[in-house]
Order: structure tokens, then sequence, then C-alpha cells
């Protein structure tokens, strides 16, 4: 995964977990059939609409933060600058994914510790735990899709303790799986 904005003020950054030095990347899934299980070591992130058994429906949501892009540092984006352009761009890898998903802020606290059961004030994943639709994700092949987030990158410049990242949440009923920060390969 990577986010790569333009701003007004200075050029282009891009950040990926290993790459100039970052290591900033936060990600996890959490999923209803491993209500308390986390999965922030996990080598890929995942999401689901149908995850186990054919047909049940039980939930998996990916969620991927970048800490640490907004500052006074070299290579950071200034606090406050004009986004002209920002995007995500991930790489799916399964061979079977089928359907653009939801891709929302999320509205609260976590970690790549946070289960199902931990994720917002009620487990689960609640109306109240994100925000509105900021674009969808498209994991219809196994390729790399790059996706827009400038509302969201345009939002946290003027207030970089907003970022709390995205959660990815299902729209299909076959999951979709990319590489996480713990994957082997940046």
């Amino acid at each position: 995964k990577t986010v790569a904005a333009t701003f007004t003020s200075g050029g282009t950054v891009t950040f990926q977990e290993g790459v100039s030095s970052y290591v900033g990347t936060v990600d996890t899934h959490i999923r209803l059939l491993g209500p308390t299980t986390s999965y922030g070591t996990s080598a890929t992130l995942e999401w689901d609409s149908e995850d186990g058994s054919a047909g049940q429906a039980s939930s998996k949501y990916a969620l991927l933060r970048f800490d640490n892009i907004f500052g006074s540092g070299t290579g950071q984006i200034p606090v406050g600058s004009t986004i002209t352009s920002a995007t995500l761009q991930y790489v799916v890898s399964n061979l079977t994914a089928n359907s653009p998903s939801n891709v929302n802020e999320v509205l609260v606290d976590w970690t790549e510790a946070t289960t199902y059961s931990t994720f917002g004030s009620i487990a689960g994943v609640q109306a109240e735990d994100y925000g509105t639709l900021v674009t969808t994700a498209p994991g219809t092949l196994a390729q790399t899709y790059p996706i827009d987030v400038i509302s969201s990158l345009s939002t946290w410049s003027g207030n970089p303790t907003s970022n709390r990242g995205w959660i990815i949440r299902p729209a299909g009923t076959d999951g979709v799986q990319i590489a996480s920060s713990d994957n082997t390969t940046v």
C-alpha cells in the first residue's frame, strides 16, 4: 500500500512502509468469526462480507492508516497545505475478488491490536464508527488499484490529529486480500 499526495507548497510526497525510511503504516483487519483475535501482524489485509462457510454472512473489515505524514519534517506534508491530489494505491493478491467496497474515514481510535470486539464503543462496526463515503475500493482482479483519497488528506492536513485512517467495508460476497505492512514484500 502506498499513499501519495501532491500539495501546492512543495510538490509530491509518497509514503510506503519500508521505503525511504517510512515506518508509519498501521493496518489490520477485524472479523466477526474471530471477534477477540488481533490480526495486526498478519501478512494480508482482508475485507469480505461472506467470511467462512459459503453463504454465511459474516463480515471482515480492513483498517488502514498512515501515521506521521503531516508535520514540518523532511518528507512530510506541511500542516495546513492545500492538497491538490492524493491517491491510495494497493495491489490485490487474490484471484477471486469480485466487488468494489466502500472506503470511509474511521471516526474512532484503533491500533493494530484492535479486534472486532474492541472496535468502537459497541462490538463490531457500527455507523457511528465511520464517516461518510470517501470512495470505493475496486478488487475485481489481481492487479494494482489507485483510489482517490484527496478528501481525506485535505481534511487531515488542516487537523492531523483527526487522521484515524480508513475502514474498507465489504460490499460483495467474495473477499479481497492485499499485502499488509507486515508482508515480507515491500
